[in-house]
């Protein structure tokens, strides 16, 4: 995690003692260690302002919000509706 910080923002990490190592205890709960570095290199790759992370206790706090979307939104998404479900992909009833 450190280095990672360090590779992508160019500075060490100051790790933030017993905050920073329950974050992360509670991420490591959630999913194996490259899928935590995963959404904690994009947290830090991050332009956006609510999806950036500059600290593993925030990397906590968005874990929802840098999971990966696994919709394809490029093109023309209406075509790829599927008109005949519903909002809960359930058949439309007759």
């Amino acid at each position: 995690m450190c280095a990672d910080f360090e590779e992508v923002i160019g500075t060490p990490y100051g790790w933030n003692g017993a905050k920073d190592g329950t974050a992360f205890a509670w991420c490591l709960k959630q999913a194996p260690l490259e899928e935590v570095r995963a959404r904690w290199r994009s947290g830090l790759k991050s332009n956006d302002k609510w999806l950036g992370v500059r600290t593993v206790a925030q990397l906590r706090s968005k874990w929802n919000d840098l999971a990966k979307m696994p919709l394809d939104l490029t093109g023309d998404w209406r075509s790829r509706v599927d008109h005949s479900k519903d909002f809960f992909g359930e058949p439309h009833a007759q």
